[in-house]
């Protein structure tokens, strides 16, 4: 248990309200029968202001009890769990994942600001705290689980941090449980080793929970067709400023951009400015919060900016084109495939030495009730969805364009029939070079697999094995082929064969043909070397269960 901050019941507010105020409260006094019900409008120190039908009273805070949604709350002095994350990540994900933590446990929760203010849905960390906040304040909210009748049980503070700041939360024990978009440096993790901290990369305390990619987008008519990344980072510098040299009209590029101090403009200059040389414009129109960038381009026709895929609202995400010619579409099923370019995955990083409710949390987030909770937050899932089918077909034929010569007629026929008969589920493995072992993410889900052919029962499961352009032709297909033995092996061991009656699961080992990015780069390379999942379902009446391969 950590003491980090006494709550106090009043709210340090400077001449306008809160997110979580302006909402119906009765204010009744302490001593007689009088009472007033309105909209509380603030809560400065000592006083409730609030607006009634009889016009804006200030009313001495000290002999009236307030009831309603909106009043301050004395929150406990304890922190039993302490999350640390980037704004539009942290913020959003962490309050439903608490949320169905407690309705577990049959307990409920609410999120208040530092001060003791209730939120509501507005706790995005831009949008914390007045004029007169504290950094503390601005950028942190608590998380309070309570019993039916409103008792406290639990405390949890969330925190943003960013960059080197949000693994040194970790490190320092200043955090209990970090949310990162960025794996962990090979310096943090022995740090963290060196610390007691355990082995971050560990199966029990690395979790990806979600996947979230990077997207250029623009206004929802503007029908520019694909971008590289080279061509986003020339608009974002300012190289390119018109948008009839995208192909569009003889006007102006209006820029938007989060802040330089923010995660998203870290991950945007790591992932596409600093790789190509270059920074952002001078002239970029700088917003608060990703709700704002969203809401900026959707109304600007000549609006442009890159934003996190899961904070796309009505704004239009532009197809990626790579530098070999692969189009990546900002879709769902392209960011659960882990195949889009400008992507990252979500993960959760967590000390080995946690007890009480932090080991708890920790447990919960291998439930398979995360899925769900991710998804209604915005941000895109692990749970498995299926390729559409006019996607699957445009797929096929950039399939057999980008075919290897080293490929015979038997293996295209043969990769062919199986993509014309099946449908591809998003979930795909992903392998070091050289390597057929599972990392932490496709340990998990194989069990994601597991329950998908216990619940659909599909007639025939192909376990496509692939890998990059690396080494000879024969070496890459038996390297695809032990891959998907590896997942073939996993799933046995995981899949209830009482639910999977009738579902044949076959293995295929299709080296490097089909590539999914370029084998130019590290990236692309590390893309390839992947086990790919083919559902087909078409018998009504199934009877025994067997495995191929």
């Amino acid at each position: 248990m950590k003491t980090w901050l006494k709550y106090t019941a009043v709210i340090a507010f400077a001449g306008f309200a809160s997110a979580g105020l302006a909402q119906e409260v009765t204010l009744t006094a302490k001593k007689g029968t009088r009472s007033v019900s309105g909209k509380l409008v603030a809560a400065q120190p000592g006083k409730f202001i609030i607006r009634s039908n009889i016009g804006v009273l200030s009313l001495d805070a000290d002999a009236f009890d307030c009831q309603g949604a909106a009043c301050p709350k004395a929150l406990p002095t304890n922190t039993d769990l302490v999350v640390a994350g980037a704004a539009g990540l942290a913020d959003i994900l962490l309050p439903l994942v608490v949320e169905g933590f407690a309705a577990e446990q049959e307990l409920l929760s609410d999120v208040f600001d530092l001060q003791g203010s209730p939120l509501g849905e507005q706790y995005e960390f831009s949008t914390l705290g007045d004029r007169n906040s504290t950094a503390d304040e601005k950028t942190a909210f608590d998380i309070l689980i309570t019993d039916e009748d409103a008792n406290p049980v639990h405390n949890v503070l969330v925190k943003e941090a960013s960059g080197q700041g949000l693994f040194d939360t970790l490190i320092s024990r200043s955090g209990d449980l970090i949310i990162s978009e960025e794996p962990v440096t090979p310096e943090n993790f022995a740090q963290a080793r060196k610390n007691g901290l355990g082995e971050l990369t560990a199966f029990e305390q690395e979790h990806v929970l979600a996947v979230d990619g990077y997207t250029a987008t623009v206004h929802p008519k503007n029908t520019l067709g694909t971008l590289t990344i080279e061509q986003i980072s020339q608009v974002m510098s300012g190289e390119v400023g018109n948008w009839q040299d995208l192909g569009g009209p003889d006007h102006k590029i209006n820029v938007y951009t989060l802040p330089k101090a923010s995660e998203a403009f870290h991950r945007i200059d790591a992932l596409i400015l600093s790789p190509q040389g270059r920074q952002a414009r001078s002239d970029t129109k700088t917003v608060k919060s990703v709700r704002e960038l969203s809401r900026a381009i959707e109304s600007d026709p000549y609006g442009f900016g890159v934003m996190r895929f899961s904070s796309i609202r009505d704004a239009r995400p532009v197809p990626l084109r790579s530098e070999c010619g692969i189009v990546h579409l900002p879709n769902q099923f392209a960011m659960k495939t882990e195949e889009y370019g400008l992507q990252n995955r979500v993960t959760a990083y967590n000390r080995r030495d946690l007890n009480g409710l932090s080991a708890s949390f920790v447990s919960f987030l291998d439930s398979p009730k995360i899925d769900g909770l991710v998804s209604k937050s915005g941000i895109t899932s692990l749970s498995v969805i299926e390729q559409d089918e006019v996607e699957k077909y445009h797929q096929l034929q950039a399939d057999i364009e980008t075919m290897s010569a080293s490929a015979n007629a038997t293996e295209v026929r043969s990769f062919v029939a199986d993509r014309l008969t099946t449908t591809r589920l998003s979930t795909t493995f992903r392998f070091a070079p050289g390597s057929a072992n599972l990392d932490n993410k496709a340990k998990r889900d194989i069990a994601r697999i597991a329950d998908y052919i216990a619940d659909v029962k599909p007639d025939r499961i192909v376990l496509a094995g692939f890998a990059d352009a690396g080494g000879s032709f024969g070496k890459n297909r038996s390297l695809s082929l032990a891959r998907a033995k590896k997942v073939l092996s996993e799933l046995k061991d995981n899949v209830d064969q009482n639910g999977a009656e009738g579902t044949v699961i076959e293995i295929r080992g299709y080296g490097e043909m089909a590539p999914v990015a370029c084998n130019t780069n590290a990236a692309g390379r590390a893309k390839n070397r992947r086990v790919e999942v083919w559902s087909e379902v078409q018998r009504p009446n199934a009877d025994g269960f067997a495995w191929e391969g």
